[in-house]
C-alpha cells in the first residue's frame, strides 16, 4: 500500500506539486542585513505595554521608511504558546497574519524571495515552534532569551509565489518593553524573472524558418 505523507497530501490538494523548502542559519544581524535584498513586509510579535490598548504587540510593517500597516494589542502570558499563520499570494498581493483571535491584513505586490524568522530577547524570552511551510515540517525552533541566547535567526528558501507559514509563538516579557523580547517574520523580495524579448533579427530568422517549413510541406 502506498503511503502519502502529510506534505504531499497538502501539495496535491493545492492542485500542484510543491518543492520542499530548505532552511539555513544566519549568525548575526549584520549577516542578515547583507542577505536581505528588499523587505516586502514583516509580521511581528513584540513587547509593547503588555495590555490590550496603547503600545501595540502585533503588527505588519514595512521599511524605507518604517511604517506600521496594521496592528493589534495583546497581553502576553509567560509560557503560553499561541497558534499563528502568515499567508501571502503574490498574484493578489493579499497578506493575512492571524495570531490567536487577532487577524491583521495588508496588500502589497511583489515577488517572494527568502523568508527570515528572527527572535531577539535580552530580557524575557521568545520562541517560535511547530513551524510548517506549505505543508512541510521545517523541523526547527527559533528562540531567544535564557539558554537560547539573545538572538536567533532562521532563513527559509523555496517559499514559492504563494505561501502559508504556520506555527506557535510564545513571548514572556519578564519586565521587557519596546520590542524586547520580540520576533519578526521578514518576507524578502526576489528579482522578477526576465523573459528575453526577440530581436528584429531573431524575428526575421523565425519567419524564414516558418517559410522554409511551409515550402518543405
Amino acid at each position: 500500500m502506498r503511503v502519502v505523507s502529510m506534505a504531499a497530501a497538502v501539495a496535491m490538494v493545492s492542485g500542484a506539486a510543491m518543492a520542499a523548502p530548505s532552511t539555513f542559519g544566519v549568525g548575526s544581524d549584520p549577516e542578515l542585513a547583507g542577505l536581505l535584498q528588499n523587505e516586502l513586509f514583516v509580521a511581528e510579535g513584540r513587547t509593547g505595554n503588555n495590555a490590550p490598548s496603547g503600545d501595540w504587540e502585533l503588527g505588519i510593517t514595512t521599511n524605507n521608511p518604517y511604517t506600521v500597516r496594521d496592528q493589534a494589542q495583546r497581553s502576553w502570558t509567560a509560557g503560553e504558546f499561541v497558534a499563528f499563520s502568515l499567508t501571502y499570494d503574490s498574484s493578489t498581493g493579499d497578506v493575512s497574519y492571524v495570531f490567536g483571535d487577532e487577524v491583521l491584513s495588508w496588500n502589497v505586490v511583489g515577488n517572494v524571495g527568502n523568508i527570515y524568522l528572527r527572535a531577539r530577547a535580552t530580557e524575557g524570552e521568545v520562541m517560535l515552534r511547530g513551524l510548517n511551510l506549505n505543508g512541510f515540517d521545517l523541523s526547527a525552533v527559533v528562540g531567544a532569551g535564557g539558554d537560547a541566547g539573545s538572538l536567533d535567526i532562521l532563513g527559509i528558501s523555496g517559499a514559492g509565489s504563494r505561501f502559508s507559514l504556520i506555527g506557535e509563538a510564545m513571548i514572556d516579557p519578564d519586565g521587557g518593553r519596546g520590542s524586547n523580547p520580540a520576533f519578526q517574520i521578514k518576507v524578502d523580495t526576489a528579482p522578477m524573472p526576465i523573459i528575453p524579448t526577440p530581436t528584429a533579427a531573431g524575428l526575421g530568422l523565425l519567419g524564414l524558418g516558418g517559410l522554409a517549413a511551409r515550402r518543405r510541406r
